[in-house]
């Protein structure tokens, strides 16, 4: 069966070079919306890491819960690594919602029964593409909008920037440009 997924698929083979790159030399890749929870089980079981791409955050979130893959995350944790690209490392924050939509003006990117919660793993929250050609509104300008209105750490990041979470303990490793937005602060 072919499963419809509103992604440039160049993106995701862009994300396994740069991993290959990184010394990566085994891949599975599992696509959530075409399995079974056990058989979603069984392949991400035999990986050290998992690596969640990007594309629509709400359409990604809403597969990660309805197939079961959110459910199965607590447990594979305890002995993987997650690495979460774009939207992938968007969906992990407990602050992320359906209800950003309106406010990021991603209105049309969400699905009729789209109402989800991020995963609940860290307390900040992530809004990749800092000054990305392909999002040409994600300027700082706009960031420093968006930040006014969310009562949460932001962190406004590039392409060339991540964002480490360990436990309680975050750590920026950039190359790029980024800014934290404290709500606390």
């Amino acid at each position: 069966a072919r499963v419809k997924f509103p992604m440039d698929k160049n993106q995701f083979v862009d994300e396994i070079k740069k991993a290959h790159d990184l010394g990566w030399k085994r891949f599975d890749v599992v696509e959530i919306a075409a399995f079974t929870p056990e058989r979603i089980k069984e392949r991400v079981a035999k990986s050290d890491v998992i690596f969640v791409n990007g594309g629509n955050t709400y359409f990604l979130l809403n597969r990660m819960m309805h197939s079961g893959f959110a459910d199965m995350l607590p447990e594979l944790l305890k002995t993987k690594v997650y690495v979460g690209s774009s939207a992938g490392g968007t969906v992990v924050s407990k602050h992320f919602s359906s209800k950003l939509a309106k406010l990021y003006g991603e209105e049309d990117k969400l699905e009729a029964d789209t109402n989800v919660q991020g995963l609940g793993y860290t307390d900040v929250l992530t809004k990749p593409h800092l000054n990305s050609p392909e999002f040409p509104e994600r300027t700082m300008a706009w960031y420093d909008q968006i930040a006014k209105q969310i009562d949460a750490p932001l962190y406004a990041i590039d392409d060339n920037t991540a964002v480490k979470v360990v436990d309680d303990n975050v750590e920026v490793i950039s190359e790029g440009k980024w800014k934290l937005y404290d709500s606390k602060s």
